[in-house]
């Protein structure tokens, strides 16, 4: 018996999965899995929230810092536009939504500078936002935005950050400008690296400083490569970094969901060796990192530097996630085999999606947007279409893809129409991609966790099925065997009862006068047919036996039995011309307990054996005796005959107690009327086996066969003394 890891512990669950032994533990395994999770989530949590400094928050004099290394260019000449809005704030603001005071300029492809949107000839053509949130949906075109600050507080100086909270932006270009004309150019985006490797952060910031009554203007440029979205926050350092604390536990929640269903699928994997599980880990790990690019972790805090992996990866590694999606569909539903035309319609989006790969890697653009949200359009409503048929098709697993598409499918909606301009941006919408994978990836795991139910039940059923074929083949190998013994106990007694009267013929006829020819055929017919006989009586034994494997215990005298058989083989030899010795040792008891039938029945086959098959010389039969140390009533009587016989082939030797094998050559047998049924060893083996007894032979071509037979039995005490 093997002995694995503690069962109770999640590592003793994991390691059995790992080893396969055993299916039992999967669901206590998974609710100890889904315990960790939660513990997991937290320790992301608080891993993000002490990771250092989030856009120079933790210390703000970082920030002023990296302020002061902002290049200041020469003064420009711009013209000050009384219609530009204005934002006033005062010290006590700690958040101010900008917003409804932007004024936008699109650039059509002109490339428009800042000495340029600053001229006078562009004074009238910013238009007015009307919205907290900007969203201009997907588009490539330059966009020009401008705004007022002016700070009505009394402290001397106050800092602030202007920051506009959304990861996807390409590039942005931002310049503040005072009264004098000089201006400060900050650059960012998720194309380009950061400019101040000392400030980490998701959102593009700007640090701003203000003395009591300054204005600022402030002007900058936009270039998305997908949906442009301005969320513009003027915010008090210190509370910032409060209130972005405690996004980073709801950020650490959400990973630690991600990877904690990662590990615990890697294990389901490595457990069941199923492919479909295989896409099932691909697709978490691709939804995880594509969002993780989305916003601005992967950015901020490990690949700051690599501007190609900010934007065109987050879609390469998302296709990436939707194709294993569609081919972990195909697979759990089994689509090939049970619905052609949802396979065939599955199939289309992996095309579709590896085409989308394939461009992005080529040239990315806005066409890759548009293709990645019409690819995960397409897949929720397929996903959805599978699993309803599934469902209609009577197929249990359906219902949990029905549910969660159907969730999927309106999140992925709001996810298009928030980038398409149609929904606004707010805290529900902007979180989506976090709900609608967390979901997604929870009941997608309740269906796997239904899956190994149902491969569960399928075993027990499969193995309740093979008991009861393996029942059906025990029943009728017992039934043909009980009409193999009962044919070969009819046979036998048909042939014993017509045989009785030919052998009493025979002897009959041999007490009449015979002249020395008839004499010869008389005693060769009697032979023969005494012959004939011993086979009868061979096969009758051979039936009663493999049905009985009962002992029946008794007492017995032994010297008693061992008499009747020497006598009996006394004459024998005698009439074959061979001499018989038998000895039996003095310390060898009288009275014994066991069964003196199987008893005489081994010995007197191992004695007509050493008989027949001995032409000259003799047989001997010695008995002796070991009392055994523990227990005195317990001996082993040890039967030891030899003869001079022809002897048995040694390649032969572990075949004779097979039935019906003979171990004769071709010319003997054929001059032979031995034993041809070759039962008799076979016969003997078998009891020696139920009566717990040794047989050993040794023999070889020309010098005979030594055989020797040890049987355990008890003396009889009460008889003996």
């Amino acid at each position: 018996m093997e002995i694995y890891p503690d069962e109770k512990s999640l590592f003793g669950g994991i390691t059995r999965i790992y080893w396969g032994k055993s299916l039992d533990l999967k669901l206590k395994m998974a609710l100890q899995t889904y315990r960790l999770i939660a513990l997991w989530s937290i320790c992301m949590a608080l891993c993000l929230f002490y990771s250092g400094s989030i856009d120079a928050d933790i210390n703000p004099k970082t920030t002023a810092h990296a302020n002061d290394s902002f290049s200041r260019n020469p003064t420009l000449s711009f013209t000050i536009d009384p219609t530009t809005r204005l934002a006033t704030f005062f010290d006590t603001e700690k958040r101010i939504t900008l917003g409804p005071y932007l004024q936008y300029l699109i650039d059509n492809g002109e490339n428009w500078a800042l000495s340029d949107v600053t001229g006078p000839e562009f004074v009238a053509q910013f238009r007015d936002a009307s919205s907290d949130v900007l969203n201009f949906g997907i588009t490539e075109k330059p966009h020009w935005f401008r705004i007022k600050l002016r700070y009505d507080g009394t402290q001397k100086e106050i800092t602030r950050d202007f920051a506009i909270e959304f990861p996807q932006l390409a590039e942005i270009d931002f310049y503040s400008l005072n009264k004098s004309g000089h201006h400060r150019l900050v650059q960012g985006g998720s194309m380009r690296p950061n400019e101040s490797p000392n400030i980490k952060s998701r959102h593009f910031i700007a640090t701003l400083h203000f003395t009591p009554g300054e204005t600022q203007w402030i002007y900058f440029n936009v270039v998305s490569r997908g949906p442009l979205v301005i969320p513009a926050y003027l915010w008090e350092p210190d509370f910032r970094f409060q209130q972005q604390r405690l996004q980073l536990i709801f950020y650490g929640a959400y990973y630690g969901i991600i990877i904690a269903m990662f590990v615990y699928n890697l294990f389901l994997f490595i457990w069941m060796r199923s492919t479909s599980y295989l896409f099932y880990i691909i697709y978490i790990a691709s939804a995880g990192l594509a969002i993780s690019i989305s916003d601005g972790i992967l950015r901020a805090y490990f690949v700051d530097s690599i501007a190609w992996a900010n934007t065109r990866l987050m879609y390469f590694i998302g296709c990436i996630g939707i194709i294993s999606l569609v081919q972990f569909c195909r697979l759990m539903l089994r689509t090939a085999e049970r619905h052609s035309f949802v396979d065939k319609m599955l199939l289309t989006t992996i095309s579709v999606g590896i085409l989308t790969n394939l461009l992005t890697i080529v040239h990315f653009s806005s066409i890759n947007v548009f293709l990645t949200m019409f690819l995960l359009i397409a897949v929720a409503v397929s996903m959805f279409t599978a699993g309803a048929i599934s469902v209609s098709s009577g197929y249990r697993e359906g219902k949990f893809f029905c549910f969660a598409w159907s969730i999927f499918c309106v999140l992925l909606v709001i996810i298009a129409l928030l980038y398409v301009g149609v929904v606004p941006f707010n805290i529900f919408t902007s979180n989506v991609p976090y709900i609608g994978t967390a979901m997604e990836a929870v009941l997608l795991s309740f269906f796997l966790a239904d899956r190994i139910n149902t491969i569960t039940m399928e075993k027990l059923a499969s193995e309740q099925v093979a008991k009861k074929e393996l029942e059906g083949s025990l029943a009728n190998l017992n039934h043909s065997h009980r009409i193999k013994s009962e044919f070969f106990a009819t046979v036998s007694h048909e042939l014993r009862t017509p045989m009785n009267g030919v052998v009493g013929m025979l002897d009959l006829l041999s007490n009449t006068r015979l002249d020395k020819g008839q004499a010869a055929q008389v005693g060769a017919a009697i032979k023969f047919a005494h012959l004939m006989m011993y086979f009868v009586d061979n096969l009758l034994g051979f039936a009663r036996r493999t049905d009985s494997n009962r002992l029946i215990h008794k007492p017995f005298q032994l010297r008693e039995s061992l008499d009747n058989l020497r006598l009996q083989f006394l004459v024998r030899c005698h009439s074959a011309g061979l001499s018989f010795n038998y000895t039996i040792a003095d310390n060898v008891p009288n009275l014994l307990v066991g069964d003196s039938s199987r008893l005489q029945g081994v010995l007197n086959h191992l004695l007509d054996n050493a008989v027949k098959y001995t032409d000259l010389g003799s047989v001997k039969f010695n008995v002796n005796c070991q009392f055994h140390q523990e227990n005195k009533k317990r001996i082993s009587l040890e039967f030891f005959i030899m003869d001079t016989g022809r002897g048995i082939p040694g390649d032969k030797l572990k075949d004779v107690f097979n039935p019906f094998v003979e171990a004769k050559k071709a010319e003997e047998r054929s001059n032979s009327f031995h034993d041809k049924l070759g039962i008799g060893l076979s016969l003997c083996k078998k009891s020696a086996d139920v009566m717990e007894a040794d047989i050993t032979i040794k023999s070889k071509m020309g010098d005979g066969t030594e055989i020797r037979f040890i049987v355990p039995l008890e003396i009889d005490d009460n008889r003996e003394h």
